[in-house]
């Protein structure tokens, strides 16, 4: 519904002005707070509502978090696309090649409306969906076309029949999913421990249960969520297991459980499986009850998340304490569509509707609170099917499907081409169809996901192995090869040119368990080089390490690794490097561009995996020639050019030694160009690396 003069706040009345006056571009800060956003949206302004829900259905990414109550201004731009630009808003236009009769606009001359919060539009914005001419229907995308309340007993309701119905559907007509469910039922892995809910119509009493193994317990939902900040209530000790066999205090559960045990009901699932109600939970610091439990238990997650007849994810949540039936500021006002006026190349004035949007997978899902979580990769990647609340609507994920509330039978095709591309994605897409696939694109979609598992939120560094062993364990059943804290024995020199990243640095280390050779003992997250360009591997690794056999938490002991290369004895000095820290690379020393022979766009010095390593760097240390890249821009390599840069790994020296063989840390990884420093090298050797 077309809003009429008045209505707007002040602020966008004067944007509304501005369109209307000038057909070139321009910019301005809307609110200084997206607080006052919020506000104005609810007080009805109706291109405030609009605003605001663009904003919350393409929101930030994980790692950043709103706060409402903060500084975080609110941009406008009005930006003029023309035909030899990218247009920022090619998900909501069909092209129109002959001139718009309402509009007076020809294509492709228009301006489109973007968005941006808290930094300037030309870093970060979001495209405000606009169409040409006056729209009074909702079909163009209102939210409340198909999305329900589900604070409402009927919504939760309404929720449970099709999230019922999704599960009808995958169990009887995915052929696929059937599959899956044939081998959880074969093949099951029952959890020690599961919570009791009772059923539908009967008094709430939950309970804990101890299996022992039985098949009565092996249908059951499980739960994946962020405990956050908010602890998630009482817990399962060694202490009170006994008790809470025969009782579990349901008001003092986090909501985010509770509401888990009332959709599990509703569901007809009897049993659920929560981490902190089947997992004994330190009462001490260093309890031994805990850690051997946590130990045998840690190594079966991926098991009991793929056996669950359904993973109900909390994935808008960003605590145990939010729960699933999240709050949905993006219907403020049910937003309607909104025509403003706008001066055209020809000096007319034309009509642009701002029409309203709907919650979107791409949005909802990948980039969700819950994604961010270390743990909660593989329990997605594991899941049979995941039911997901997120922060705008309730979705569907199985091998079969992929629904929201606002697209109950699949994605339609628009939703799917707007979910992009981003890190991971190849991974996530194929992860239960890994069968046939080539080993070396097995390991380019693992080493290329793990550049986005090492940016997720851990407790401890120390979990980054454990968190993977169940995704490593499907990788292994298809490579057949051994699998090394992270990294994979026929790619093993590919797996050691990852850098990390100092950014968002855990406060923490990985631990003495975690082998310096592995991206897993970085403090953040990490890129692998290999993978940039054209890239010839030069060093052997031709032994396995120490470990014990299995793919499981056991089998994260520090290994050593076997690596024959040319090696180098240098310093800063001798390298010309400077320290990158005034420009925000605290674990970088970098040469000066003006001594690079080459425009090659990789970079030339020396990486620490961590700030801790600096007081080694200063001293000598040795390197070990892994490989050379070329990376000239995606141009192919010049006749007789030698690969530009030689990527080494940076080691100092333990003091230890095996027959003859010296035992050596990383510390980093350099890279420099490849004929001055590595061509007339012949220092070749075996080395030990732990």
């Amino acid at each position: 519904m077309e809003s009429t003069p008045g209505l707007t706040c002040p602020a966008c009345t004067e944007f509304e002005k501005r369109l209307k006056e000038t057909s070139s571009e321009f910019e301005g800060m809307l609110f200084d707070d997206i607080s006052e956003l919020q506000q104005s949206a609810a007080n009805g302004c109706p291109l405030c509502q609009l605003i605001y829900q663009t904003i919350l259905y393409r929101p930030p990414t994980w790692n950043v978090h709103w706060d409402w109550h903060t500084g975080s201004p609110v941009y406008l731009q009005a930006y003029k696309y023309h035909e030899e630009d990218e247009c920022p808003l090619d998900d909501f236009y069909e092209s129109q090649e002959e001139e718009d009769e309402d509009s007076g606009c020809t294509w492709p001359h228009f301006k489109v409306i973007l968005s941006s919060v808290g930094f300037p539009l030309n870093t970060n914005r979001d495209p405000i969906p606009v169409q040409y001419g006056r729209i009074t229907n909702l079909s163009s995308g209102s939210c409340k076309a198909g999305t329900v309340d589900k604070h409402s007993l009927e919504g939760v309701g309404a929720i449970a029949t099709l999230a019922t119905k999704w599960l009808s559907d995958c169990s009887s007509l995915h052929e696929e999913c059937k599959r899956g469910t044939q081998r959880r039922l074969t093949n099951s892995t029952i959890p020690t421990r599961l919570v009791d809910v009772g059923v539908e119509g009967a008094e709430m009493c939950p309970k804990l249960v101890i299996t022992n193994g039985h098949e009565v317990y092996s249908t059951y939902t499980a739960l994946s969520y962020s405990w956050g900040k908010a602890r998630p209530g009482i817990k399962t000790t060694a202490s009170n297991e006994q008790d809470q066999t025969r009782h579990i205090d349901y008001s003092n559960l986090s909501r985010t459980i509770q509401e888990a045990i009332i959709m599990s009901r509703k569901l007809g699932v009897r049993y659920i499986w929560v981490d902190s109600l089947c997992i004994l939970q330190s009462e001490v610091p260093g309890d031994p009850l805990h850690a051997a439990d946590w130990k045998v238990e840690a190594a079966r997650f991926g098991q009991y998340y793929e056996n669950a007849v359904v993973t109900i994810a909390a994935t808008g949540a960003w605590c145990a304490s939010d729960g699933l039936f999240l709050e949905r500021p993006g219907e403020t006002g049910n937003p309607q569509p909104y025509t403003v006026q706008r001066l055209n190349h020809s000096g007319t004035l034309a009509s642009i509707t701002i029409r309203p949007q709907v919650p979107l997978w791409s949005n909802e899902i990948p980039f969700s609170p819950l994604s961010g979580r270390g743990w909660a990769a593989q329990e997605r990647l594991m899941s049979t099917r995941v039911l997901h609340f997120g922060a705008n609507c309730v979705s569907w994920e199985c091998n079969g499907l992929q629904a929201t509330e606002v697209s109950p039978f699949g994605l339609t095709l628009e939703e799917e081409s707007d979910s992009g591309s981003y890190s991971g994605k190849v991974l996530e897409q194929n992860f239960r169809r890994l069968a046939g696939i080539p080993a070396r694109l097995l390991h380019y979609m693992w080493y290329n996901y793990i550049r986005v598992f090492s940016s997720k939120k851990f407790g401890l560094v120390s979990d980054r192995l454990p968190a993977l062993s169940a995704l490593a364990g499907r990788f292994q059943s298809h490579l057949k090869q051994a699998y090394l804290d992270g990294l994979w024995e026929e790619s093993v020199v590919d797996g050691l040119t990852w850098i990390a990243h100092p950014y968002f640095w855990s406060p923490t280390s990985a631990g003495p368990e975690v082998p310096t050779w592995s991206w897993a003992s970085a403090r953040g997250s990490v890129d692998f080089q290999y993978s940039i360009g054209d890239w010839r591997p030069m060093a052997q690794f031709y032994n396995e390490p120490e470990h014990t056999p299995g793919l499981g938490v056991s089998s994260q002991v520090r290994g050593k690794l076997t690596i024959r290369g040319r090696v180098l004895i240098t310093d800063l000095a001798t390298l010309s490097l400077k320290s990158g820290e005034s420009i925000g690379k605290r674990n970088a020393f970098e040469r000066d561009p003006e001594n690079n022979k080459h425009s090659c766009s990789a970079c030339h010095g020396l990486y620490l995996d961590n700030t801790d390593a600096k007081d080694f760097a200063y001293s000598s240390f040795h390197c070990l020639l892994l490989g050379g890249m070329y990376t000239y821009n995606g141009s192919p390599r010049p006749p007789g050019l030698v690969f530009p840069i030689g990527v080494a790994l940076a080691l100092v020296p333990t003091g230890n030694q095996r027959a003859g063989v010296e035992e050596y840390q990383r510390i980093g990884l350099l890279m420099l160009p490849f004929d001055e420093y590595w061509a007339q090298v012949t220092d070749e050797r075996d080395i030990d690396l732990v």
